[in-house]
């Protein structure tokens, strides 16, 4: 395949080091560069670091498809013409504080 690329006058993967697959060494140098600048306290940038984590990502898709499931539950109940469990509006309230706390930390970094 590396010899195909290359008759084709393309560089095989890894063939430059300074090169990343995907655009990975824009996002470290980006992340470098926030981490350089004085004007952030190190409160931003360690929220800065975790925001862009695949962790952090997985876990608030996970909050998105809870909520959604939640969300799904209670019409239903409601559709029925019966009202919310007081757990399924506890939920709904939590999903709301952990939304409203992703926007201010993103606002804050």
């Amino acid at each position: 395949v590396a010899a195909l690329l290359v008759a084709m006058g393309e560089e095989p993967p890894g063939a430059k080091d300074d090169e990343n697959v995907g655009g990975e060494q824009d996002v470290d140098e980006e992340e470098k560069e926030y981490a350089a600048d004085k004007t952030h306290t190190v409160l931003q940038k360690a929220l800065h670091h975790a925001l862009r984590t695949t962790k952090f990502e997985a876990a608030f898709a996970g909050v998105v498809v809870a909520n959604l499931f939640l969300i799904v539950y209670d019409t239903d109940t409601q559709a029925k013409g019966q009202e919310s469990a007081v757990w399924a509006r506890a939920l709904g309230y939590l999903f709301l504080v952990l939304y409203t706390l992703e926007l201010f930390i993103r606002i804050h970094v």
